[in-house]
Order: structure tokens, then sequence, then C-alpha cells
């Protein structure tokens, strides 16, 4: 069900049908951030709950580079899961790590569209917190999940290089982008004036640096507007254009849930589905149906 009052209106509008939508966005009436935006609240993600926050995807995966490459060269397959992308070394050794692990772990009467290939999720309230940690009220919504503090600084939000070579390579991180780090420069940098902890320095280990903004590529010159202005830029291009109804086929549409779903290995923990039923909730269900009786009686 819908809750949000928002969401019921454009849900029930002409203007919210999908094929009215994608009518729109192909004949450029709407920009992709705002397909992506609509798509978002079509399926319930809301900005006012982490746990169903609103989702984008990584576009490109080129964030070390001097000058940035031909988009067509750096642009990452929208049609692959996180977890099973091969861009580099490192990525493909995790893919073989999280199908061996999956054949080693499920049962011989297991199916093979069993859930859950990764031990984590795309998005979660942490993932989010993470993003946008800078800004309120997520900083305090961090701490809270914390404990005490925003967390190890070294586990912040300190590079999109690191960031992206963590969602590619770390066991149980397969996590995407959220939708400020294509409009809000605001979410890279300090304002705030927050007590982050202190790091190492990129450019010299040897050195402590107090932890501020987001260390961006150079391609963007280090800066926080600039590389919005360009990660747009490449959102809204062609190259994207031609290829994201793939991946909003993953997150949104029928290869999210088996079988599709288990032919590119895109399945996550059952808990994360909305049809999802645990035993203690069939527990709860026989009783309640047992006192249905009973009343009748």
């Amino acid at each position: 069900s819908i809750d949000n009052n928002m969401n019921k209106k454009l849900y029930q509008s002409n203007y919210m049908r999908l094929s009215n939508l994608f009518e729109k966005w192909k004949n450029w009436e709407i920009s992709t951030m705002r397909l992506l935006m609509l798509i978002n609240i079509y399926a319930n993600r809301s900005f006012n709950d982490v746990n169903q926050y609103p989702v984008f995807p990584w576009i490109i995966f080129d964030y070390k580079s001097d000058k940035l490459p031909d988009i067509k060269d750096i642009l990452r397959p929208l049609g692959t899961p996180m977890g099973m992308l091969e861009i580099s070394e490192d990525s493909k050794q995790r893919k073989k790590d999280y199908l061996d692990h999956w054949e080693i772990s499920r049962d011989d009467d297991d199916r093979e569209d069993d859930y859950d290939r990764y031990g984590s999720h795309y998005s979660t309230s942490l993932y989010i917190s993470y993003y946008l940690v800078r800004i309120f009220p997520f900083a305090s919504i961090r701490i809270e999940l914390q404990g005490t503090s925003f967390d190890d600084p070294n586990r912040l939000f300190n590079s999109m290089k690191t960031s992206f070579e963590c969602s590619t390579s770390q066991k149980a991180d397969v996590r995407e982008l959220v939708p400020e780090l294509f409009c809000m420069p605001e979410i890279l940098l300090n304002n705030n004036d927050f007590n982050l902890g202190e790091v190492k320095d990129h450019q010299d280990k040897d050195k402590i640096k107090i932890l501020q903004g987001v260390e961006m590529p150079n391609w963007c010159n280090n800066d926080a507007y600039e590389f919005i202005k360009i990660h747009r830029e490449i959102l809204e291009s062609k190259q994207v254009s031609s290829t994201l109804n793939e991946w909003i086929n993953l997150i949104f549409g029928s290869k999210q849930k088996a079988p599709e779903a288990n032919e590119i290995h895109n399945l996550f923990n059952p808990q994360t589905y909305e049809d999802y039923e645990s035993e203690f909730d069939e527990q709860v269900a026989e009783e309640q149906e047992i006192n249905l009786r009973m009343l009748e009686f």
C-alpha cells in the first residue's frame, strides 16, 4: 500500500503511469533524473525513510584518471548487479568468492533461486547515512545507528574513488548511489563543520589530516560542484540512456526476483522483499486463524 499522500496522488494520476513516463522520457520531455525519481516514488521509496530511500546507480567506474575518458569507455555495465561486476581483478575475485560461497553453503535440497547471494543489499540505512553524513538529519541518524559517534573516520565517506573500489571489491558491500550525488554538492562538503575525525592523507601516507569534505576525482579538479555537474551530465547522456532500462529492470523490474534474477545472481536476503513472510509471521497467522475460528463458535 502507498501511505504517502504525495505518492498516492502521483500513483493515481495519468502522469504516473509507467508507459507515460517512459514515453515522455524517450521524447526528451522529462530528464533521466526525473524519470528515476518518479520510478522510485512509484516503488514507494521515500526521502522520509532511510530504509526505503530512493536509489540511483553507479554509472561510471573511473574515479582516478586525471582527465575524464570517453563515457563509453568508462560506463558501468548497467545490466549487471554490483556484486557480479568484473571491472578489475579484485571485482573478478569477489564475484568468484560470492558464487563459490553460495554453492558451498546451500543445501542439496535448496533451489537455485534461493535468496541471498551477498549477505548485504544495494541500499540500507547505513549506506544512506554513509553518503549523507555531512548534512542534517542524516548526521544524527548516523550517530544513532552507530551508537555514540559517526564511526571510525576511515570508514566514513571520504573519497569517491575509495567508495567505488569498496563497493566493487569488498565483501558484503554492493551499495548503489543516492540521488543527491547527482544534484547536491553540499553532501560532499563539511559546511556544518562536523568533527569527523582524522585520517591518513591519500597523497602523503605519513601525514594525518582532519577529515573534511569528500575527495573528488582529478578529472573534476577535486571540486564538489564540478563533480556534481559532470556526474549529472553523464547521467543525462545518450550513452547512459541507451542501457538505463537494464538497471531499472534490476532494481524495479522483472530481474529483481526469481527466476530472471536467479540467472544473473541478483537475489538478496528474503527479508528485503515485500512479500517476505518469516516462520514467526506464519505462526502468528496460524494463531490468528485459530482465534477467528474459536470466535465463530
